[in-house]
């Protein structure tokens, strides 16, 4: 394994440029992900295929890569309706044109939900392939908005129950004490 040298960088060698940059992505933006006892790639893949899973025009065939499985957009859209439905009506939208599905994935994504505009709809919907690092590195920021609301839900969830629980136990002993003063 050959290591890049600053030689290369300082002549500009592009895919070395690149490659290194990927790795500080890979590393601090996806390496965090872990899914059902799956980490990075694997864990993203697998988060991505489970808050999609029965969505029309997405399911099936379910999200299988990080390119082709993008490209009419429905994805994104599905995963802001999983998350946040009051900010995109996924049954209402029309799946027909893809560009526009991207256009308003992505529009919704930065305005909305303050996820960098990483990709543009040309990035994914103009190419035969579109480039996996893109696509993994944007829907890394997807997770970590939705993760962060998933666990703030949860936490606000137990602290209701927390809540109503302690409610009940005041009105009991409330009334415990009313029958206890009618003996006095």
């Amino acid at each position: 394994k050959v290591l890049p040298g600053p030689e290369q960088i300082n002549e500009h060698d592009l895919r070395t440029i690149l490659g290194m940059i990927w790795v500080l992505i890979l590393r601090f933006s996806i390496a965090d992900i872990d899914e059902g006892g799956k980490a990075a790639k694997e864990g993203l893949l697998l988060w991505c295929q489970r808050n999609t899973a029965g969505y029309e025009g997405v399911d099936p065939p379910g999200i299988e890569n990080f390119h082709t499985s993008w490209k009419n957009g429905l994805g994104f859209a599905a995963l802001i309706n999983k998350f946040r439905p009051e900010l995109l009506d996924y049954d209402a939208m029309d799946k027909s044109d893809p560009k526009t599905v991207l256009e308003t994935s992505f529009l919704i994504a930065k305005e909305k939900l303050g996820i960098p505009p990483l990709l543009d709809a040309e990035d994914i919907y103009d190419v035969p392939k579109p480039d996996e690092k893109s696509i993994m590195t944007y829907l890394a920021e997807f997770w970590k908005v939705f993760s962060a609301d998933t666990k703030v839900y949860l936490a606000t969830k137990r602290l209701n129950r927390a809540i109503a629980r302690r409610i009940v136990n005041v009105g009991m002993r409330d009334e415990y004490l009313e029958i206890a003063n009618e003996f006095d």
